[in-house]
Protein backbone atom coordinates (compact mmCIF):
# COMPACT_ATOMS: atom_id res chain seq x y z
CA UNK A 1 0.00 0.00 0.00
CA UNK A 2 1.24 3.62 -0.63
CA UNK A 3 0.63 6.81 0.81
CA UNK A 4 -2.79 8.31 -0.18
CA UNK A 5 -3.60 12.19 0.04
CA UNK A 6 -7.29 13.18 1.09
CA UNK A 7 -9.12 16.10 2.40
CA UNK A 8 -11.31 14.74 4.80
CA UNK A 9 -14.66 16.76 5.74
CA UNK A 10 -17.29 16.05 7.87
CA UNK A 11 -19.66 13.83 5.02
CA UNK A 12 -16.51 11.33 4.77
CA UNK A 13 -16.43 8.22 6.15
CA UNK A 14 -12.88 8.83 7.46
CA UNK A 15 -14.23 12.04 9.28
CA UNK A 16 -14.91 10.57 13.17
CA UNK A 17 -11.17 8.91 12.70
CA UNK A 18 -9.73 12.11 12.28
CA UNK A 19 -11.43 14.06 14.61
CA UNK A 20 -10.62 11.34 17.19
CA UNK A 21 -6.53 11.52 16.28
CA UNK A 22 -6.77 15.27 16.33
CA UNK A 23 -8.48 15.20 19.90
CA UNK A 24 -5.22 12.77 21.26
CA UNK A 25 -3.37 15.73 19.46
CA UNK A 26 -5.02 18.16 21.86
CA UNK A 27 -4.81 16.66 24.67
CA UNK A 28 -1.57 14.24 24.75
CA UNK A 29 0.02 17.47 23.81
CA UNK A 30 1.47 19.79 27.22
CA UNK A 31 0.10 23.17 26.35
CA UNK A 32 3.71 24.68 25.83
CA UNK A 33 4.42 22.17 23.81
CA UNK A 34 0.79 22.70 21.56
CA UNK A 35 1.58 26.71 21.27
CA UNK A 36 5.34 26.05 19.86
CA UNK A 37 4.02 23.44 17.17
CA UNK A 38 0.79 25.62 16.22
CA UNK A 39 1.04 29.25 16.10
CA UNK A 40 -3.25 29.39 15.27
CA UNK A 41 -3.54 27.92 18.75
CA UNK A 42 -1.11 30.38 20.10
CA UNK A 43 -2.18 33.09 18.91
CA UNK A 44 -5.98 32.37 19.30
CA UNK A 45 -6.05 30.89 22.90
CA UNK A 46 -7.74 27.69 23.37
CA UNK A 47 -11.69 28.50 23.27
CA UNK A 48 -11.51 30.62 19.68
CA UNK A 49 -8.86 28.12 18.35
CA UNK A 50 -11.50 25.25 19.14
CA UNK A 51 -14.32 26.98 17.44
CA UNK A 52 -12.92 28.34 13.83
CA UNK A 53 -9.41 26.42 13.81
CA UNK A 54 -9.86 23.07 14.71
CA UNK A 55 -10.36 20.40 12.52
CA UNK A 56 -13.22 19.28 13.30
CA UNK A 57 -14.66 22.85 12.36
CA UNK A 58 -12.69 23.28 9.31
CA UNK A 59 -11.77 19.81 8.08
CA UNK A 60 -8.02 18.41 7.72
CA UNK A 61 -5.54 17.13 4.72
CA UNK A 62 -4.27 13.95 5.34
CA UNK A 63 -2.04 11.48 3.81
CA UNK A 64 -2.29 7.82 5.06
CA UNK A 65 -1.45 4.48 4.35
CA UNK A 66 -4.11 2.37 6.27
CA UNK A 67 -1.95 -1.21 5.05
CA UNK A 68 1.06 0.32 7.36
CA UNK A 69 -1.08 2.71 10.11
CA UNK A 70 0.21 5.48 9.32
CA UNK A 71 -1.37 8.86 9.20
CA UNK A 72 0.09 12.06 8.08
CA UNK A 73 -2.45 14.76 9.41
CA UNK A 74 -2.11 18.74 8.95
CA UNK A 75 -2.02 20.96 11.89
CA UNK A 76 -1.38 24.61 9.68
CA UNK A 77 -0.23 25.40 6.48
CA UNK A 78 3.19 27.26 6.34
CA UNK A 79 2.76 31.07 6.37
CA UNK A 80 -0.46 30.98 7.24
CA UNK A 81 -2.53 33.73 8.41
CA UNK A 82 -3.12 35.46 11.83
CA UNK A 83 -0.14 37.89 10.86
CA UNK A 84 3.05 35.96 11.13
CA UNK A 85 5.97 35.84 9.14
CA UNK A 86 7.75 32.70 7.81
CA UNK A 87 6.23 30.12 9.97
CA UNK A 88 6.75 26.57 9.06
CA UNK A 89 3.73 23.87 8.59
CA UNK A 90 2.55 22.27 11.33
CA UNK A 91 2.14 18.39 11.18
CA UNK A 92 1.11 15.57 13.21
CA UNK A 93 2.75 12.05 12.39
CA UNK A 94 0.42 9.40 13.87
CA UNK A 95 2.19 5.52 13.29
CA UNK A 96 1.98 2.60 15.73
CA UNK A 97 1.06 4.01 18.71
CA UNK A 98 3.38 7.14 18.94
CA UNK A 99 2.37 10.71 17.73
CA UNK A 100 5.12 12.86 16.68
CA UNK A 101 4.84 16.59 16.18
CA UNK A 102 6.67 17.84 13.39
CA UNK A 103 7.17 21.62 12.35
CA UNK A 104 9.17 22.23 9.05
CA UNK A 105 10.50 24.28 6.35
CA UNK A 106 10.49 23.76 2.64
CA UNK A 107 13.59 24.91 1.43
CA UNK A 108 15.24 24.81 -2.02
CA UNK A 109 17.98 25.61 -3.64
CA UNK A 110 18.21 25.63 -7.39
CA UNK A 111 20.76 26.51 -10.61
CA UNK A 112 21.31 25.73 -14.18
CA UNK A 113 23.22 23.00 -15.50
CA UNK A 114 25.54 23.21 -18.65
CA UNK A 115 23.01 22.11 -20.93
CA UNK A 116 20.45 25.12 -20.04
CA UNK A 117 18.30 22.76 -17.76
CA UNK A 118 17.21 23.68 -14.37
CA UNK A 119 17.80 21.42 -11.42
CA UNK A 120 16.52 21.36 -7.66
CA UNK A 121 16.97 20.29 -4.66
CA UNK A 122 14.16 20.38 -1.82
CA UNK A 123 15.38 20.35 2.18
CA UNK A 124 12.99 20.01 4.45
CA UNK A 125 13.95 21.08 7.62
CA UNK A 126 12.19 19.01 10.31
CA UNK A 127 12.16 19.79 13.75
CA UNK A 128 10.53 17.00 15.65
CA UNK A 129 8.69 18.56 18.87
CA UNK A 130 7.83 15.14 20.21
CA UNK A 131 10.33 12.33 19.51
CA UNK A 132 9.87 9.48 22.15
CA UNK A 133 13.04 7.93 23.46
CA UNK A 134 11.98 4.35 22.59
CA UNK A 135 12.11 5.51 19.05
CA UNK A 136 15.24 7.57 19.06
CA UNK A 137 16.86 4.85 16.61
CA UNK A 138 14.30 4.65 14.28
CA UNK A 139 14.96 7.96 12.66
CA UNK A 140 15.65 6.84 9.52
CA UNK A 141 12.38 4.88 8.84
CA UNK A 142 10.26 7.86 10.48
CA UNK A 143 12.20 9.96 7.77
CA UNK A 144 11.17 7.93 4.92
CA UNK A 145 7.84 7.81 5.84
CA UNK A 146 7.75 11.75 6.53
CA UNK A 147 9.46 12.02 2.61
CA UNK A 148 7.08 9.47 1.15
CA UNK A 149 3.81 11.37 2.60
CA UNK A 150 4.68 14.73 1.23
CA UNK A 151 6.01 13.54 -1.63
CA UNK A 152 2.06 12.12 -1.82
CA UNK A 153 0.88 15.18 -0.92
CA UNK A 154 2.91 17.35 -3.26
CA UNK A 155 1.78 15.83 -5.69
CA UNK A 156 -2.09 15.63 -5.33
CA UNK A 157 -4.32 18.43 -6.72
CA UNK A 158 -5.73 20.74 -4.20
CA UNK A 159 -8.99 21.58 -5.81
CA UNK A 160 -7.03 22.34 -8.63
CA UNK A 161 -3.85 23.77 -7.56
CA UNK A 162 -0.79 21.94 -7.31
CA UNK A 163 1.47 22.93 -3.93
CA UNK A 164 5.00 22.03 -3.60
CA UNK A 165 6.50 19.70 -6.37
CA UNK A 166 8.35 17.01 -4.36
CA UNK A 167 10.15 13.62 -5.60
CA UNK A 168 12.53 11.54 -3.29
CA UNK A 169 15.21 11.88 -5.80
CA UNK A 170 15.31 15.96 -5.33
CA UNK A 171 14.08 15.95 -1.79
CA UNK A 172 16.26 14.79 1.72
CA UNK A 173 14.54 14.99 5.31
CA UNK A 174 16.95 16.87 7.90
CA UNK A 175 16.11 16.64 11.55
CA UNK A 176 17.34 18.34 14.59
CA UNK A 177 17.49 21.76 12.48
CA UNK A 178 15.55 23.94 14.99
CA UNK A 179 13.11 26.49 12.81
CA UNK A 180 13.80 30.05 13.99
CA UNK A 181 10.77 31.52 14.20
CA UNK A 182 11.02 35.12 12.80
CA UNK A 183 7.90 36.72 14.83
CA UNK A 184 5.18 38.70 13.60
CA UNK A 185 4.93 40.92 10.51
CA UNK A 186 4.70 44.83 11.29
Amino acid sequence: MNFVYKYVKKDDADYQKIIDLDQRYMEETPKEILETHNYAYAHLGDKRYREICSIGSRGAYIVSDDERKIVLLMIHECDGDYNYCQTPDAWVLFFEHYMILINFYDDYDQGLLDNGNTWYQRTYLVEPLVLPELIQNREEEIKQYILEALTTYSDSDHYGRIYRKLTKRDAKIVFDQPYEFRGYNT
